[in-house]
């Protein structure tokens, strides 16, 4: 059995307070507010009340907290709370930077301390649901989902309309798409005076695969809205979480295309709509509150790690960090860090990146083309530099610590391995016998290059397909390479031969790494 307190008795705080009396696990329970007369309210409950926070904290029969305060206290009370061994569930938004919400994050790591973050949405039925059926893809490729959360009210003075309801949504994508948006942009408007709060906000955010996000929050809106809409290719899904009656709704609606171009007539060839009705599948909504509150027990008594763990937190505060600089610069689109919690990743004035996995610390720099497909993703490790101007093309993988000079080309079917530099203007080729058309011949056959690890490749060079660059081996400027090079080889001419080996002694000021007695 274990104790369980609740810091906050406004709004939240009672709801946590009811759905922690119906859990068998829970023996222990203890309010704190700084409130006298909200803390009243418990008296001969079998609630124990606090009004101090550090004497609650030195509750020892307490083995978690409940962070149920406004959002600009999290922060502290949460360190404060870790600091003191308890496990911690706080409210959304975790923080309101991202700087906090990390340290928050790693604090709880370092003391062994369960931390969930108060993402309601997904604990709930029908969103889980909407994930299941992405993940299905029964929807076919997803092109766009849309969130809407607006109501009257409640407005609060300490956040924007975005920092509140927001939340929720982009919570809720990062979930149902597992994976971080790659940027994200957002305009708002005020409509009370002499505030700084914006009352109604909406966010674009465009993650991998070219699938586009839209969520619209207002709380100055008639009526009381949550509404999720996911459009794929085949199917369209609607979750209304205010629609008992029918919260879902799948729609089989597609667009499909009729005839073919090269047929002589126009209107052989077109786009037609698909609408074969829709059906409201049988989805139980159980409570999300009580759900999140047993997946909190179950984290620390089970040691498991919880659906809205710390790194959700920080992810979901990334993006508002992101969000937020683009509403302050009028709806600019702001990058935003990887799923992988990257930092100064820098994506280039002018760079087009799509279905690209960039590494830690990588950089694109200006005026390049990176793009892969879905099924054939760019692969970046960590530390990478890509000069600008160059081009790298689907199914091509770097690995870490590589520098890429500007100018530099790189086709389908290349492999380079970690800590290989490569000069400005070299160019790979993958195909054999180019040619303008595919032919019955075989035109257009990709075979696989190779460059393995600490390889160098001078300025200007030409690597032709299928050659496989050796371990430590230097290429030098303008070779022509048309056979595999061995392991730490030195090249030059066109075509390419072996002059050397980096190992010798008279390469040891070079490349001392590689020198004579140390082989």
């Amino acid at each position: 059995m274990i104790g369980v307190g609740i810091v906050g008795f406004g709004y939240w705080g009672p709801n946590y307070l009811r759905v922690l009396k119906q859990l068998n696990e829970v023996d222990y329970i203890a309010v704190c507010d700084t409130a006298p007369e909200k803390v009243a309210l418990l008296k001969n409950t079998g609630v124990v009340t606090y009004t101090d926070f550090d004497t609650f904290l030195k509750d020892s029969n307490l083995s978690a907290v409940i962070i149920a305060t406004p959002p600009q206290t999290h922060y502290e009370l949460s360190k404060c709370a870790l600091l003191a061994d308890k496990h911690v569930l706080v409210e959304k938004p975790m923080t309101l930077n991202r700087q906090h919400a990390k340290e928050l994050s790693e604090l709880a790591s370092v003391r062994g301390k369960k931390l969930l973050v108060g993402h309601i949405f997904l604990y709930n039925d029908g969103v889980n649901f909407l994930k299941e059926q992405i993940d299905s893809s029964v929807l076919g490729k997803i092109h766009e989902i849309e969130c809407v959360r607006q109501g009257h009210g409640p407005i609060r003075s300490e956040i924007n309309v975005m920092w509140d309801l927001a939340t929720h949504d982009i919570a809720i994508l990062l979930h149902l798409l597992g994976q971080m948006p790659v940027e994200v942009s957002a305009f708002g408007f005020k409509y009370r005076e002499n505030t700084a709060q914006e009352d109604s906000i909406v966010v674009r955010l465009m993650f991998p695969n070219n699938i586009q996000c839209i969520t619209k929050v207002n709380w100055q809106y008639p009526v009381k809205e949550r509404r999720i809409t996911v459009i794929g290719e085949k199917k369209m899904v609607r979750f209304s979480d205010t629609d008992t009656a029918t919260p879902i709704i799948i729609y089989d609606k597609s667009v499909e295309r009729h005839g073919e171009k090269s047929e002589a007539e126009y209107g052989a060839f077109k786009m037609i709509t698909k609408d074969a009705g829709c059906h409201i599948p049988p989805v139980k909504i159980r409570e999300p509150l009580l759900l999140q509150l047993q997946d909190f027990l179950a984290a620390f008594m089970k040691n498991k790690e919880p659906l809205s763990g710390g790194v959700s937190g920080v992810n979901v505060v990334t993006v508002l960090d992101a969000a937020q600089k683009s509403l302050e610069q009028g709806g600019v689109s702001v990058r935003v860090s990887d799923a992988n919690d990257c930092e100064n990743v820098n994506i280039g004035k002018g760079s087009i990146v799509k279905h690209v996995k960039l590494g830690r610390n990588s950089k694109v720099w200006n005026y390049c083309n990176v793009y892969g497909l879905p099924h054939e993703p760019v692969v970046i490790g960590d530390n990478v530099q890509v000069g600008s101007f160059s081009e790298i093309k689907p199914n091509v993988q770097i690995g870490n610590n590589c520098r890429l000079q500007s100018h530099v080309f790189i086709p389908e079917m290349v492999r380079i391995e970690d800590n290989v530099f490569i000069g400005p203007g070299v160019s790979f080729h993958n195909d054999k016998y180019p040619s303008a058309v595919k032919t019955l011949n075989g035109a257009w056959k990709c075979e696989q290059t190779i460059v393995k690890e600490h390889a160098s490749i001078g300025g200007g060079a030409l690597i032709a397909p299928g050659i496989t660059i050796g371990k430590c081996a230097v290429v030098g400027m303008g070779s022509v390479v048309v056979k595999d090079v061995p392991d730490y080889a030195i090249v030059c001419g066109n075509p390419a031969r072996i002059v050397g080996d980096v190992r010798d002694a008279k390469y040891a000021t070079k490349y001392p790494e590689f020198a004579e007695g140390n082989k």
